[in-house]
């Protein structure tokens, strides 16, 4: 296949040099050399969503061209560089050096002066052709500032910038109307002398890397998902070989294969008698670097430039460009071997900035024909290619809906429908990056035009429908993959399977993403109509200019209208009829069937389109049922059932249905946090989807079972019976912990990440003992949002002085050791266990009977912890200090505290007086450090009491 590159030069002349690469013959030649302004050199260049359009960074302009094809680029304006006057001045060296272009409406373009009088970025506005129109916005950095890189999150909705000069990472948030920015944070780079120069966000969202050109290393952050800013997790790695000398060199840019399952980064030396070095990553699918996987010498220093462009089509091929001598190369990356495989040289004044991919040109076929397709926002923007059925386009991601209705067959108990869908099906699509969200509806039609036909319709949001038809999905759908009961489930129910690509989206002003958590509503009601047209290719011309044009303006004004998307049969279904498909929100209490939906529904034009464009029509209505999420949670199918008990074949998710008596239902499943870190979890109690909810968190080397007392005693006052109890394990209880360092904050973030996967925007209190006890006391100074109350148990405000050198002690204990698991694994062993429950319990508790038993299986959970886990989780517990924190807390809070448990007592009186306006202290007598194993029915008393007492 022919592939199309086009690539700048950094000084006057200014030209774009079109060059195509031919993957079979591994060869690289110029196409094309188009001159451009002659004193605006594109130093930096980048294409428009929709590749119509290159932006270029241009000396004193930001430069716009339109691209009809790959040989003929047009310029269409240049916007001189904003912010500080004195930056336009011939006698200034401030130059345009980088810009970014939005991938999502309004398609806005964002550029970035460097050198001197540069503490500033530029929004540009573009027209309906993408063209760059107008300086929207001239935003505010610092005055010694210089950015030199930037990246969107994967929503667009916040942007990260690398600033070279001042030394630190800004934080930004997009309007989402506007695409204007306002500024959320910066920090400093962790280094003095790291100078950050380029940034790369994984796909998945959580993962930002940082280039930093003087520090010559990759950074690794991660992004708090509620502030949404970078934390650095103190892991980096060398862009050029260890023994070198850093001032002698100077890093460049890095970026993420296709796939997102590689990272290239690359450095430039300082003398052209220094060669410079391209670095790879390997990522793990939630994007943290499993491993460095070379450093290999470039053929030069590279100059300005030493630019790696992994191409946009595949994992296979990079471009580096380079500007010492002139030349592009292209690379293949096989196997996680890197082998130069073309080179052509351009020996032209500048040239060899990066480069940027076009089109697969051999890939249309004669019968393929170019047409347009339009944005959410109505415009013309994005060309894709019109191929047979079975190919597609080389665009970007195409958006779309999994849409499914079902009906169970009367041998299907309804019970055994809604486990299965809500908590084994429906949360394995939500784990998938690429299904944003999901919804079951029910049903309302049917004693009308519904009769006789399916009860149940399911819903996905896709954000690249090519994801549908290959792994890891179809992985789901195979029989050697899917549960004994899912199959079983599967044959009892008759299911229409459909996938749609989207056309173009409306919305009001009060619609709300039913996804996201906290976002409350009395019902969603949902009108799907299905359209077949008769043939003929101007008849779906027809009906899109009546949507666009008259009928989705006046559904708008119906009361209670909230959104209208269009869909068509999706190009990944190898399907002859097309089917057009209209999904219409509206709120519960709406005006369907009133005046202004009876006007939307007879004008002549509506009339002539049902008449002469369709040629069958469908139309269902539908109630919002059920939200999923990642995470397994529905209680409600599991009570008062004589349904089987389930596992999963991995056995991660489990279902412990209750017959109609006095016991409470319970779940096991998982959630995944945003660095890749699995945390089980366990749900119980009342099956109301919206029963107040309270979180148990552990202390260190032990798991849930610690709970397990109380529980039992906890649910036998039938007053607590409208609570669901939340337990899980915590990161560092099993060896994959992730690689960020442990800390109270990391640890509270989980915990929210348990809320968020669970739908629960607030929990009814938070309750946790020893690094437990940290946790939820620290969770509730972050997010005082997200807890309506607290008890901490058994810990400390601040890390007690001398801390890590006793917790280094335990662990060299437990090295020494050198307990070994069943599976081989190292674990903590029996000589700290023994040391731990020591310390834990209170001498009456050995009792010779069960309680004495009891502290054995505590005993046992310490002992089967993993060293490695055990190593990384004590990190949170060296050095940590709330007091300040604590002065300004709001939540109603707890400190409760086994009466035995050394100077805690006292300790943590002094914590209750130092919250907010004071908290409760309470005092569990006869217990040591875990009173809610000793006295499961005392600590179920004083929690009892204390949730009363907040009611």
């Amino acid at each position: 296949m022919l592939h199309h590159l086009m690539i700048g030069t950094w000084t006057p002349p200014g030209n774009i040099y079109t060059v195509e690469f031919n993957d079979e013959t591994l060869s690289l030649k110029l196409v094309k050399k188009t001159a451009i302004p002659h004193n605006e050199p594109i130093s930096w260049m980048t294409f428009d969503h929709a590749k119509n359009n290159i932006y270029g960074a241009s000396m004193k302009t930001f430069s716009s061209y339109s691209v009809a094809k790959s040989t003929e680029i047009v310029h269409h304006a240049s916007h001189p560089i904003g912010g500080d006057p004195s930056a336009l001045s011939p006698d200034t060296n401030t130059r345009a050096i980088f810009l970014l272009a939005a991938k999502r409406p309004p398609y806005n373009v964002y550029g970035n002066p460097f050198y001197d009088h540069a503490g500033y970025g530029s929004v540009f506005s573009v027209n309906e052709r993408g063209g760059m129109e107008a300086n929207i916005q001239n935003y505010d950095y610092m005055p010694e500032s210089g950015i030199h890189g930037m990246v969107f999150d994967p929503s667009e909705t916040y942007l990260y910038s690398a600033d070279l000069r001042g030394n630190k990472i800004w934080t930004h948030k997009t309007d989402n109307q506007t695409g204007k920015l306002s500024l959320v944070n910066s920090i400093d780079a962790p280094s003095p002398g790291d100078h950050p120069r380029w940034v790369a966000m994984h796909p998945g969202g959580v993962y930002l890397y940082v280039l930093m050109e003087a520090g010559n290393r990759l950074a690794v952050y991660v992004i708090d998902e509620h502030r949404h800013t970078p934390v650095f997790t103190h892991i980096t790695y060398p862009l050029i070989p260890p023994g070198l000398k850093p001032k002698k060199y100077r890093s460049d840019v890095v970026f993420l294969s296709h796939s997102g399952k590689y990272l290239f980064a690359t450095s430039r030396a300082n003398s052209f008698d220094l060669t410079g070095y391209l670095a790879a990553f390997r990522l793990s699918p939630a994007g943290n670097i499993e491993r460095q996987l070379c450093l290999n010498p470039t053929p030069t220093s590279g100059g300005h430039s030493n630019a790696v462009t992994p191409c946009d089509w595949s994992d296979e091929w990079l471009a580096l460009t380079d500007d010492q001598q002139g030349f592009v190369e292209i690379y293949r990356w096989h196997e996680e071997f890197l082998a130069r495989v073309a080179h052509l040289d351009i020996p032209d004044p500048g040239f060899g900035m990066n480069a940027i991919c076009y089109r697969w040109l051999a890939f249309l076929s004669p019968n393929a024909s170019a047409t347009r397709k339009q944005d959410e926002t109505g415009r013309l923007s994005n060309i894709s290619i019109t191929e047979p059925r079975g190919t597609s386009d080389m665009m970007a991601p195409t958006s779309g809906i999994l849409y499914v209705t079902m009906q169970p067959k009367p041998t299907l108990p309804i019970a055994q429908f809604h486990d299965w869908y809500n908590n084994e099906h429906g949360p394995t699509r939500l784990r998938l990056p690429f299904i944003k969200n999901g919804f079951r509806y029910r049903a309302t039609d049917l004693q009308g035009p519904g009769e006789g036909k399916s009860e149940w319709m399911a819903i996905y949001d896709v954000t690249d429908m090519a994801e549908m038809v290959k792994e890891p999905y179809t992985t789901l759908r195979r029989d050697d993959v899917k549960s004994q009961r899912e199959k079983d489930t599967m044959q009892r129910i008759a299911v229409d399977r459909r996938m749609f690509d989207l056309v173009k989206s409306w919305k009001s002003k009060d619609f709300k993403r039913l996804e996201d958590v906290g976002v409350e509503t009395d019902g969603n009601v949902m009108v799907a109509v299905s359209l077949y047209l008769h043939p003929g290719k101007e008849k779906a011309k027809e009906l899109e200019k009546w949507y666009n044009e008259e009928h989705v303006s006046m559904l708008s004004k119906v009361p209670g209208w909230l959104r209208t998307r269009r869909f068509v049969t999706s190009s990944v279904e190898q399907k002859e009829g097309i089917e057009y498909l209209a999904l219409h929100e509206y709120t519960a209490h709406n005006g369907l069937g009133g005046e202004e939906f009876k006007a939307a529904t007879s004008t002549p034009w509506n009339d002539k389109i049902m008449t002469e464009v369709v040629q069958e029509k469908r139309r269902r209505t539908y109630n919002l049922s059920y939200t999923f999420g990642p995470a397994s949670r529905d209680l409600s199918a599991l009570s008062g059932t004589n349904l089987a008990p389930f596992t999963s074949p991995d056995g991660l998710t489990k279902t412990l249905p209750v017959p109609p008596d006095d016991s409470v239902a319970a779940l096991e499943s998982y959630v995944t946090t945003r660095d890749g870190v699995v945390l089980p979890y366990r749900l119980q109690g009342s099956p109301s989807p919206t029963a107040p909810l309270i979180v148990l968190s552990n202390s260190i080397l032990v798991d849930w079972g610690i709970w397990d007392g109380f529980v039992a005693a906890f649910f036998s006052s039938p007053q607590n019976r409208k609570y669901r109890l939340l337990r899980y394990m915590t990161r560092g209880r099993s060896r994959h912990c992730g690689d960020q360092t442990i800390t109270v904050d990391v640890l509270a973030s989980d915990m929210i990440a348990l809320l968020d996967a669970l739908r629960i925007s607030e929990a009814a209190a938070a309750i946790g003992v020893s690094l437990g006890g940290a946790t939820v006391l620290n969770t509730a100074l972050r997010y005082p949002d997200r807890v309506a109350a607290f008890m901490a148990c058994d810990t400390s405000a601040k890390s007690p002085d001398g801390n890590k050198r006793t917790w280094s002690e335990r662990i060299t204990v437990a090295e020494t050791e050198g307990a070994k698991s069943q599976t081989g694994e190292t674990v903590v062993g029996e000589q700290l266990a023994e040391m731990t429950v020591r310390r834990w319990f209170v001498e009456e508790s050995y009792d010779g009977k069960t309680m004495e038993a009891e502290i054995g299986r505590v005993k046992a959970m310490v002992q089967r912890n993993s060293l490695q886990g055990f190593r990384k989780s004590v990190e949170a517990l060296w050095e940590y200090d709330l007091w300040e924190k604590m002065k300004a807390c709001a939540v109603r809070g707890a400190f409760v505290v086994g009466g035995g448990d050394g100077i805690l007592p006292k300790t943590m009186e002094e914590m209750a007086k130092g919250l907010g306006d004071g908290a409760e202290f309470m005092v569990v007598d006869e217990t040591g450090h875990l009173p809610m194993v000793e006295k499961p029915r005392e600590f179920a008393a004083v929690v009892t009491s204390f949730l009363g007492r907040g009611s």
